[in-house]
This record gives C-alpha cells, structure tokens and sequence, in this order.
C-alpha cells in the first residue's frame, strides 16, 4: 500500500461541502454520528444524558398527548443538527405528519405556503387568496421594502398606549404621534431606512427573497444604529420628521430606548400586514391542519430549525401549537431550536410548559472524534449517488467502501478502524491520534467545544481535496498543509537534526512528524510512512521518545455516558517560545513581546564579544543598550517581526543573515537556547553543546558585522568626521590662543586640540564672537568624539595613550591648506551630524568673520600710529609719566588720575604683541592664513591702548589750556619774576611730548 487515494477528489463536495445551507438528506445520513445530549426536564430542572434515540422516545411516547421539545445553544452548537437527525427517525415511522420548517431553505411567505399545501386542495384557495393577493403589489424588492416600511408606519400609527410599557404616557403618546411622520419621511427613507444592512431590508429577505438568505439566529429588530441620529441633513426632512427626530434626540439617552420599543413592539403586525396574512389567519390555519390529521387519524409533529425564522409569526404559532389534543384536534409535538437569549424572550406560558430542554450551551455535544471522521470517510469513499441510491431503498443499508478494498488488512492495521466489528471501516489517510492534532492544531478543538464545520473545513476538505493530488505524486503530507495548522511546534534542536537527517525531503519529513507523529520524531509507524512514500530514518530513533501507541481496534460508537478521558485537550504546555520561533523558521511572523526579550538575551552578548581595542572605537560612545547611541538594544532586527514603531539606529543586523530554511533554522535553535540559558542558567537545559555552539557561532556573526557597520558609519574618503572634528578643534584652539605660531609642529598642535579654549573671547567682531562661541560649547563634546576613535584602549574604555594618525594628518592638511576649512561634510548617522554641521557652519563664517576683524585692527592701527608711532609700549609708559611728572612740577592744576588708570589697563596687556599682531594679519590672503595670530591682537589690548589716546589726548589738551589761562591771568610784574621757571616747565613738556612722536 503505498499512495493510494481511495476517493474521487472532484466528487468530494458531494459530501463536504461546507458552504451549502443544508446538507440533503442521504448524505446526512451517511455521515451523523450518535453523540450524547444533556437535557433538562423542564427550564429549570437538573440536568441529565440522553441519547438522540431517547429524546425521539419520549417526544413521541403514546401515553403522552402533547409534547413540546426545546433546542438550545448558540450558533454551531449543533441545534438545527438535532432537529434534522430527529426528523430522519420520525419521517418513517407510520401515524405521523412532520411538517419542517427548514433553516435556511426558504422565505416566510414560503413557509406559509408550505403549511397551506397541508390542507386538501379545496380548502386551500382561502388562505392562498389572502396570502398571493399581495403579490402583484410586492413583485420587486425595492416595493417590498417600501411596502413594509409603510406597514410599520401604519402599525405605530394605530397603536396605543400601553399600560405595560413603562413609557412614560406623554412621552408614548407623542412617539405614537410622530414616529410614523419619521419612517414616512422620503428623504429619510432613501437616505437611512431602506439602505441595505438596515433592519427593513434584512427583514424583506426573510419575509420574500427567494434566495436562501442569512442565518439569523435571532429576531431583526431596531437598535440605536437604525436610527437616523447622525450622518444626515435635517433641512432636507420634512417638518413632521424634524418634529420627532427632535423628540428622541432631546435627551437621547432616556429618550431612545422608548422609541425602539415602540417601533420593536410593531414590527409584528407591519410583517403580518405586509404579508397580508394575519396571526390569526395563521391560527385558524394550524386548526384546521390539526382537524383535518386528527380525522386521518395522525399525529402532527413541527419542528423548527430555526424559529427565529418566524418573526412576526411566532406568537400566533406558539399560540396555537400549545393548544392540546382532543376530540376534534389531533395530538401535535413539536420542537424549536434557538439560542438561550431568544428562548428567554418567549412567554411565560410557553416556556414553563416546555416538558423538554435540550442543553448544548452548558455542555456541548461531543462527537467521538475517529467515529465522526470515519462517516465521513466512508461517505467520501462511496460518493454521493450510491449514497442516494442506498437512502431511497427501505431498508437505507449504508454501504462500505472499505469492505472489498484489497489494501483493507494493511489499511486497517496502519492507519485503525472504527464502526461495528462486523463492518469497520478505515481512517486512512488518518490515524486516531492525528486527527487528535489536527482537530487541536486546526482550531476545531478547543479542548472543550468542537466545531464540526471548521473541522470539515480546514482538517478534512483541503487533506481529501486539495492534498490528494501530493498523495497520489508521492509529495505528501505538504508543508503547505502543515503550514495550514498552525507551522512546526518543535524545537530547533530537533529541527537542526531533522533537515541533517533528511535532506531535500525535510519539509515532507516534518509535516508527518508534527501531525502524523504527535511531534515526535521517533517511534513512528514504518507502516504509515511508507504507506505516504517516506522511508523510515535510523539515525531519529532511540532518543528516548515512547513507542507509538498500537492502532486502535475497531469500535463501536458510544450511546451511554461521555468518556470525558476521550475529550480532545489542548497538547501538553511546550515552550510557547520554541512554538513560536519553530513557526517563524516556517514563515510565521515574531510577535512584538518574544524580539524584544531576544533583544536584550543577544545585545550583552554581541556588545561583549566585539573587540573594541581592535576596532579602535570607545565602547561606551558606541554601544548601549538605550538612548541614541548607534548600537543598541533595537540595533537586532528579527525578519518579519512585529513593529517597533522605533525609527531604526544607525547600526542594523536583521536575523537571521541567511535568508534561507537553513539560516532560520540554525538561528532559531540559537535564540531558543539563549532564552532557555536565560531560564535555567544551565546549558544541559538548554539543548547541550549543540544550543551552546549555535549561541557562540550567532553571537560571533552579528559582533563581526555590528563591528563592520560600526567601522563603516564614518563613511568614506568624501568626508571623515573625525578629520574634521580635529580641524575644529584645531580652529578653535587658534582662535583662543592656545597654540604659538612660533611652536605649530604635530605634536603642539595634536596637544592643542584637547586644552580648553579660553573662557574671554579675544574679539571684537560680532559674527567672530558668534563662531568662537560655536566651537567652545561643542569643543569638549568634539574632543571626545575624536577620543573615541583615536585613543588606545582596554575592553572599550579610553586611555591615555593614543593613536594620532588620522587627526595628525588633518593638522597637516590644516596647515598646507592655510587654515581654511577644505573638506564637504557628507550625511552620516546622528554620531557624527553634529560635527558635519558645525564644520559647515565655521566653514562658512570663519573668513568673512577674520576679515572683519582684521578691518576692525587696521583702523586701530592708524590710531595708534598717529598716538604712539612707533614707540613701544614701555616707552609709552615712560613718557606719559614724565609728563604727568612734569605737570605736577609745574604747577598746572590738572587731574591726572583718569591718564593713570589708563596707563595702569594698559600696562596689563601686550601692546606690542598686539600690534605686531595687526601688521602681521593685515597683509594675510585669506584672513585664516595668519589665523594663529589673531588671538595675540587681543580685543581688550586694542581697546586699552584707544582708551589711553582718548585720555592722553584729552589731559594734554586740559594741560595746555591752563598754561595758557595762566599767561592771560599772570601781571607783568609777576610775569618777568617767573618767566624762567614757566618757560621750563613748557619747554619740558613739549620734549616729552616730542619723544612720543611729536604729536603736540
């Protein structure tokens, strides 16, 4: 046996097809499984098992003269399931009517019609008048809408207060007044109540839509979202509408829920009316049914699918369906299915009257799970026209496809069997512990509710339909089916052993493993891997996984007490980390929470493994778990991981880096052993040597290239930031003096560039204090920058020693270049932006700034030299106190005290160097060429020399004038007696001023 497909792929829908509305009735047959119910005997009573069996029993036991069956539970539960099952055993069985009404196989007029058809063909013209009377009236859907909008206006219109609404009566008199103004309203209509998705168009595809519609499971009434509240114009509605809209919006939140209650209230008598066929119609209706079966002498049974079905309907029905028995009306059972929310809307009378409630939301049917695939195998097998054929016979014997199959002994043995002793039938392609996975894997199984038609859906149909062209072309079972369930829950040391071991069939291999093997990937089946065209591999077993469990012997389906033993579970808790990186490898995503803990599991260890002195690079200025720095905790990129939402660093390694099965596969054994490590702190629990080696051989890889993006971010020959960031430095450091132009060789110009610069600006030009300023906020955040990259260190950690070639070579080009700024900084990451943007900045201003300065000087200059010549600053010093002496001794009453705080500013500053300066820079093409020189002619010696001419210049003129005033004051007399003495003192001064360079 070996790539047998035993079914007609193309035939299968006849059997599964789950997007049909309802299953015909041989292939129900075929496939219904007998499964355990827990009923109540009445509402409220305890809880109890039955067998479907049971329930038809008792439904139809003859003492009994009425009898009224509930279904309950929520969508999928299976009620409409029940129901079916109970109308197959009842619809054979002689002295009864059973009248279905089906879910989903029509429309409510259709059901009427259908109850109609069960009275004699003379009888039926009364009520098919009534009922078609309409027709002509309602022939499209859209007068159907308008229609049953206007009937629900109608409906409210004639209402009236009701003591039992609690409503208050003003304010349900005034609805009553105004609401049908609303739903009458044309633009409202058009704009609100007719649109589809509202509450009158789904009610007009229950009521007539030849098509199947919608499962609906509860009644179509009003919510807060039916009504016109927003989204439209008031100015366009009627004065009437606007009227009762402004009713329900004042106050909305007391107001809208009475509105919706008297709207709910009469949707019924707007159906009837648009039906033209009233509950009491229907009432008389089901009398004379039941008259007309009691004279035949039978039994009616009803059962409804879905009684949701009969909205505007259901009270009258109800009404007349708890009416018993007796001489002129025949026994009537019946049986509705509906969700608890629905059931409990119902009467009080009809409710507490129930003799029996079946409960499928307390606890669920269970199908056994290999008996419920194996009808369905066995259906598939047969196919849907023998199935036909064998269901019109009398005695409905379902065939088996498995009995004359020559593969049966090796089938059965291999895969199992389940059905009676006598007549077995095989799971193949599956086995009873596979279909436990796939049920569990497929979401079908919760481990507390199954769901038959996502089993069928996603486990039976792709397997028998889409799979069987892979079985058949020696391919299968698939990754893509294993995909399909979820991806592999394995971990990535059986992973990495499995594709060692496997080769080019690993895919193949690991789906079989993970849904044919319990996972395990020894102790399989050799029967059911050949059986599939695998052979089995040595090298897996003996690894201490159990022995597979023995194929299980043909069983009969259960009708007593659930084994709850049996019960599909959730599989044993794995690593939910291992799961998850197994399905990534399989091209799942990685969800947010599991990369950001691998994140910070590999960023220590990557941070630790890169040789920093080898790299020449400051560990702390470039790595660090947080903040901006270029390699951190968001630096490790997990291909399809979940967002960050974080703009990504300057530094990035995406995992794995080869993008291939084996690149994922050999990462995610790495990363699930590092997460296992950091659990246990042991790597014999942490998948051994192998998880050790695969953690070592990871870390190396993303140290070497977090070690390359690191090398590369300072780009190439274009712009090299720290290159630049010494040229600023250097910039800085001549602005402020720091280096002699007599000492600029490397070495003082490599120490300069990590001295402070001066605190005081020697300048005075705005725009050259603006860029000074520049450089000396950034200089010490530059020098460590430069640092980084040039000081040797030891474990990432700067020292002292350091390694000059890159910024020893700025200085030199620095230099050739004339001090001026030659390079273009180019974009690089947020490292190294600043320093391109301040060295755009200096490069820009420094000239145009020197050379304002520089102009600045010349003018002093010429101050100068018309005050001092060319006189030093000690002969200056010593001829303005001999003059200060010589008009003391003359007697001339002139305040010196302003010439000698001047002279003493000025002896605290080098004059000579300053004005050295200025005749050095002011021949300088460009400004920067003598930039060294700047900082001598500092701004303060400038302005204390001008203050000394402004004072000297004025105390010499105050002394001359009071010689003169002295002459003009002095007699003759007193004139002769001192001319002398005068003319000495005049002509002293006068030297002095002489020496000074005969200003005066």
């Amino acid at each position: 046996m070996k790539q047998v497909v035993c079914w007609q792929p193309d035939l299968v829908t006849q059997v599964i097809n789950i997007d049909a509305d309802h299953v015909a009735d041989p292939v129900f047959w075929a496939v219904d499984t007998e499964t355990p119910l827990f009923t109540r005997a009445g509402e409220d009573a305890p809880l109890r098992q039955q067998s479907t069996t049971e329930i038809v029993g008792a439904f139809l036991a003859p003492q009994l003269n009425h009898f009224q069956l509930a279904v309950l539970g929520p969508a999928g539960a299976g009620k409409s399931h029940l129901i079916h099952r109970m109308r197959q055993e009842i619809e054979r069985r002689a002295g009864f009517e059973v009248l279905a009404i089906r879910r989903l196989e029509t429309n409510l007029r259709a059901v009427l019609e259908k109850l109609i058809a069960r009275l004699p063909a003379a009888e039926q013209a009364q009520y098919l008048d009534d009922l078609r009377r309409a027709g002509p009236s309602l022939s499209t859907p859209a007068v159907q809408k308008s229609t049953l909008l206007d009937s629900l206006a109608q409906a409210v219109e004639e209402d009236a207060i009701r003591p039992d609404s609690k409503i208050a009566a003003d304010l349900e008199q005034e609805l009553l007044r105004t609401l049908p103004s609303l739903l009458r309203d044309p633009y409202l209509r058009t704009k609100k109540f007719l649109n589809d998705g509202e509450v009158v168009p789904e009610l007009v595809d229950r009521l007539f839509s030849s098509r199947e519609g919608k499962r609906v499971e509860e009644e179509i009434l009003f919510e807060a979202d039916n009504l016109p509240l927003s989204g439209i114009n008031l100015q366009n509605c009627s004065a009437p509408a606007r009227e009762a809209i402004e009713v329900f919006l004042y106050d909305s939140a007391n107001t809208i829920p009475p509105v919706l209650e008297v709207i709910n209230r009469n949707l019924p008598s707007a159906i009837t009316r648009a039906l033209n066929f009233s509950g009491d119609q229907l009432g008389a209706l089901l009398g004379r049914i039941r008259q007309r079966l009691k004279e035949e002498g039978k039994e009616l049974v009803i059962l409804f699918e879905e009684f949701a079905r009969l909205q505007g309907y259901d009270l009258a029905m109800l009404a007349a369906l708890v009416v018993q028995g007796g001489d002129k009306l025949c026994r009537v059972r019946w049986a509705l299915a509906c969700t608890s929310g629905r059931f409990r809307g119902l009467p009080d009378t009809v409710r507490s009257r129930m003799d029996l409630v079946v409960d499928m939301e307390t606890s669920p049917p269970r199908p056994d799970l290999a008996h419920f695939t194996g009808r369905y195998l066995n259906a598939v097998r047969v196919g849907g026209v023998r199935l036909a054929e064998a269901f019109s016979t009398p005695e409905r014997v379902l065939p088996n496809a498995c009995a004359d199959c020559a593969f049966r002994g090796d089938c059965f043995e291999a895969f199992g069997s389940v059905g009676a002793t006598d007549d077995p039938v095989g799971l193949y392609p599956f086995t009873a512990s596979a279909l436990v996975t796939l049920a569990r894997r497929s979401r079908a199984d919760d481990g507390e509710v199954f769901n038959p038609r996502e089993f069928q859906k996603k486990v039976l149909k792709p397997v028998l339909i889409d799979e069987a062209s892979a079985l058949a072309g020696d391919q299968f079972p698939t990754m893509r089916f294993l995909t399909q369930m979820g991806g592999a829950e394995i971990e990535n040391l059986d992973r990495q052993r499995l594709q060692d071991a496997a080769g080019a069939r690993f895919e193949r291999y690991l789906t079989f493993f993970q849904l044919w093997n319990e996972g395990r990937l020894s102790g399989a089946s050799p029967e059911i891997m050949r059986a599939f065209g695998l052979s089995p591999i040595p090298a897996l077993n003996g690894a201490g996984a159990a022995a597979p469990p023995p194929p299980p012997a043909p069983t009969a389906p259960s009708t007593g007490g659930v084994d709850r033993t049996a019960i599909v579970r959730p599989a044993p808790a794995a690593d939910p980390d291992a799961a998850q990186l197994s399905r990534w490898v399989d091209g799942g995503g990685l969800d947010q929470s599991l990369a950001h803990r691998l994140r910070q599991a590999l960023f220590p260890l990557i941070e630790r493994a890169i040789d920093w002195d080898v790299l020449g690079l400051h560990q702390a200025t470039f790595s660090g778990a947080t903040g901006t720095r270029p390699f951190r905790n968001v630096s490790v990129q997990f291909t399809r991981q979940g967002t960050t939402g974080i703009a990504k660093p300057p530094v990035v390694i995406e995992l794995p880096f080869q993008q291939d099965p084996g690149g994922f596969a050999n990462t995610a054994l790495a990363l699930e052993s590092l997460l296992k490590f950091e659990k246990t702190s042991d790597w014999g629990q942490s998948n051994g040597l192998v998880g050790l080696a695969a953690v070592s051989e990871l870390v190396s890889s993303c140290a070497f290239e977090v070690a390359n993006q690191l090398r590369n971010l300072r780009g190439d020959a274009r712009w090299n930031p720290i290159a630049g960031a010494a040229e600023l430095l250097l910039i800085g450091a001549a602005l402020g003096g720091v280096i002699s132009a007599n000492q600029s060789n490397d070495e003082a110009l490599i120490e300069a560039m990590f001295l402070p610069m001066p605190a005081d600006c020697p300048y005075a030009e705005p725009r050259l204090r603006t860029l000074y300023d520049r450089l000396s906020r950034r200089r010490e955040k530059l020098q460590d920058l430069v640092r980084a990259h040039i000081s040797a260190s030891k474990g990432g950690r700067i020292g002292r020693a350091i390694d000059p070639r890159v910024i020893r070579e700025a200085a030199r080009r620095l230099r050739r270049d004339k001090w001026s700024l030659a390079r273009t900084p180019q974009p690089r990451p947020d490292l190294y932006v600043e320093v391109g943007t301040v060295y755009e900045q200096v490069k820009q201003d420094l000239e145009p700034a020197l050379a304002a300065e520089r102009d600045g000087r010349r003018e002093w200059l010429t101050a100068v030299d018309a005050a001092f010549g060319s006189a030093s600053k000690q002969e200056v010093l010593t001829a303005a106190r001999a003059v200060i002496a010589a008009t003391t001794a003359s007697g001339i009453p002139v305040s010196s005290k302003a010439l000698e705080d001047a002279l003493q500013s000025f002896s605290s500053f080098q004059y000579d160097a300053a004005v050295r300066a200025v005749r050095t820079i002011e021949a300088a093409d460009p400004p920067q060429s003598e930039l060294l020189h700047y900082a001598k002619g500092r701004a303060d010696a400038v302005a204390s020399a001008s203050r000394l001419i402004r004072v000297w210049d004025d105390f010499v003129t105050a002394a001359e004038a009071d010689v003169e005033r002295k002459r003009a004051e002095a007699g003759i007399e007193e004139l002769s007696l001192n001319v002398e003495r005068v003319n000495a003192a005049i002509d002293g001064l006068n030297r002095e001023l002489a020496s000074l360079g005969g200003a005066r």
